[in-house]
C-alpha cells in the first residue's frame, strides 16, 4: 500500500494508525467508508487549492521582495 502511494512504509502505518483512532469502528462500514470518501476528496481538493493560490502569489511578488536577492 505505502508504494502504491509513494510513501514509505512506516508512514503509512502511522496514517492507518490515526485513522483507527479518528474512526474507530466505522472504518469497517462500507457505507461510512462510500460517505467518507467524497468529504476527504474535498478536502484535498481545497488543500491543494490553497498551497497553488499561496504558490501563485509567491511567484508574482516583485523581485525585491522574494527570498533570494538577484545581484
Amino acid at each position: 500500500m505505502a508504494q502504491a502511494l509513494g510513501i514509505h512504509p512506516q508512514t503509512a502505518r502511522r496514517r492507518l494508525r490515526r485513522l483507527e483512532e479518528l474512526f474507530g469502528d466505522r472504518l469497517a462500514d462500507p457505507r461510512f467508508r462510500f460517505e467518507a470518501l467524497p468529504a476527504l476528496r474535498t478536502h484535498a481538493l481545497r488543500a491543494n487549492a490553497v498551497w497553488a493560490a499561496v504558490s501563485y502569489q509567491s511567484r508574482a511578488l516583485p523581485s525585491r521582495w522574494s527570498r533570494t536577492s538577484e545581484t
